[in-house]
C-alpha cells in the first residue's frame, strides 16, 4: 500500500511540476507519446491561464507531497509539531486543489467528457478535507484520519488516471479522445475504493477503548486514561 501511494504521489507531483521544469518543446515531445493529441491540446489552454494554472500545478504539487509526509510515521513520532503543522497546511491545500480544479474544469475549454468527473471529485477532495477538519476539532482522532485518507486517495486517483490513459493509449487502437473521460472516472473511482478497503482493514485492527481529547486541524488527538493522557495514533499507511 504504502509503494503504491509513494509511486501515484510522484506521479502527481512529477505530472504538475513538469510545466516549469521542462522547456515547451520537451514537455510538447513527451506529452505526444505519453496522452496523444489530448495531452499536446491541453499545454495552450493551460498557458492561456497562467494563474490559474500555477495554483492548481504548484499547490497540488505541495499537496502530494505533504500527503506522503503526513502518513510517515518516522516524521509523526520524531518531530509531532512538524507533524500537526503539515497537517494543517495539507488540509488548506487540498481545499485550493479542489476549489482550482473545479474551476479549472467548467472555464477552461477542455475535453468535454473530462469536466463531469473533474467537478465530482474536486467536490469530493473538498469535502473530505472539511470532514478531516470537524473531526479533529471533535477530538475524534481515528475519523479524522479516515478522512485525511480519503482526502489524499482524491488526489492520488490523479496519478492513477494518467497511467490508466497511459496503458490505453499505447495498448489500445482508441485515440485521446475516446479514452479520457473514461480515464478519469475510473482512475478516481479504483483509487478510491482502494482507500475504502484500506480504511475498513483498519477498523478491524485492535484500538484502544478510551476516551479521545480534542484536538486541533492536523494534530492527532491523545486519550486519556485516569490521570494520564497517552498518545495514540491509528497505524500509517503500509503499517
Amino acid at each position: 500500500m504504502k509503494g503504491t501511494a509513494i509511486l501515484l504521489a510522484t506521479v502527481g507531483v512529477v505530472s504538475a511540476l513538469m510545466r516549469y521544469l521542462l522547456p515547451a518543446a520537451e514537455r510538447a515531445r513527451l506529452a505526444g507519446p505519453l496522452y496523444g493529441s489530448f495531452g499536446t491540446e491541453h499545454l495552450p489552454v493551460m498557458a492561456a491561464h497562467p494563474g490559474a494554472e500555477a495554483v492548481h500545478r504548484i499547490g497540488g504539487a505541495a499537496y502530494m507531497i505533504l500527503g506522503v509526509l503526513q502518513f510517515m510515521p518516522s516524521l509523526r513520532s520524531s518531530r509531532p509539531g512538524l507533524h500537526r503543522w503539515c497537517g494543517r497546511v495539507f488540509l488548506a491545500l487540498s481545499i485550493v486543489a479542489g476549489v482550482s480544479g473545479a474551476y479549472m474544469a467548467l472555464a477552461f475549454p477542455f475535453e468535454r467528457g473530462e469536466g463531469p468527473p473533474s467537478v465530482v471529485f474536486s467536490g469530493a477532495l473538498v469535502f473530505s478535507a472539511i470532514k478531516a477538519y470537524v473531526h479533529i476539532r471533535r477530538g475524534d482522532v481515528v475519523r479524522h484520519r479516515e478522512w485525511v485518507t480519503r482526502t489524499f486517495a482524491v488526489g492520488l486517483g490523479v496519478g492513477t488516471i494518467r497511467l490508466i490513459a497511459v496503458v490505453l493509449l499505447n495498448a489500445t487502437s482508441l485515440d485521446a479522445h475516446q479514452i479520457i473521460a473514461g480515464s478519469f472516472w475510473a482512475g478516481w473511482v479504483v483509487t478510491l475504493v482502494g482507500a475504502e478497503v484500506w480504511i475498513r482493514a483498519q477498523r478491524r485492527a485492535p484500538a484502544p477503548s478510551s476516551t479521545l481529547v480534542g484536538g486541533r486541524p492536523g494534530e492527532h488527538a491523545g486519550v486519556v486514561e485516569g490521570q494520564q493522557k497517552l498518545s495514540y495514533h491509528p497505524p500509517a499507511l503500509g503499517e
